[in-house]
């Protein structure tokens, strides 16, 4: 039975697309694609609640403002949405990849220039049980013509750095005085009378 349908119009009301589609372990539908804006096409992801409410939708744009398209999209166990396609680079394309936590702020996007530093992109996208991306897609070699381009990003932690401990002074304790004895002088034996002779 069909549930809801709804319909999202970019801000150029051009031409708009969802390409790609997942569903989290609460019936949130995060859709991925491209709208239109001014400039032209534009990297677009939207997160729809089970009930159809438009919760948050999310743009990626190039370095070139020139715009893109997300072709594929993976969600890891936190909810977290990994996105990718290709952006406008340099005047050719570039593979690009962006993650979104679960309230659609960009956590990091990777772009990727192949050897032959012309049209780069990809298809599909996966996540591991440790959030490592792989994605898959297609580069122009360096005289090769299209070719097979597989990435891996391992997702990384700043480290936070470990307190160092700082020595506290203990005082050590001082010993409690010890008492030294005056010296007493000797008693002297007191002289005694000696008796007189009687007569």
């Amino acid at each position: 039975d069909q549930i809801w349908v709804r319909h999202y119009d970019g801000p150029a009301h051009g031409y708009d697309a969802g390409q790609a589609i997942a569903v989290d372990a609460d019936g949130n539908a995060y859709v991925t694609g491209n709208h239109t804006i001014a400039t032209g096409l534009e990297c677009v992801t939207l997160k729809y609640s089970a009930a159809g409410d438009l919760l948050w939708t999310a743009s990626f744009n190039g370095p070139d403002a020139s715009g893109g398209v997300f072709i594929s999209i993976a969600l890891d166990d936190t909810a977290s949405a990994y996105v990718t396609g290709f952006v406008f680079s340099g005047g050719a394309g570039d593979s690009a990849t962006v993650k979104y936590d679960t309230n659609g702020i960009e956590q990091w996007a990777q772009l990727y220039d192949g050897p032959g530093h012309s049209s780069d992109g990809a298809y599909a996208i996966a996540v591991d049980n440790n959030h490592n991306v792989a994605i898959a897609g297609y580069s122009i070699g360096a005289g090769t013509d299209y070719d097979y381009t597989t990435i891996k990003y391992v997702e990384t932690a700043t480290p936070t750095p470990t307190p160092t401990v700082t020595p506290s002074v203990t005082p050590t304790p001082t010993p409690a005085p010890t008492a030294t004895p005056t010296p007493r002088p000797a008693p002297s034996p007191r002289p005694r009378p000696t008796p007189r002779p009687r007569p």
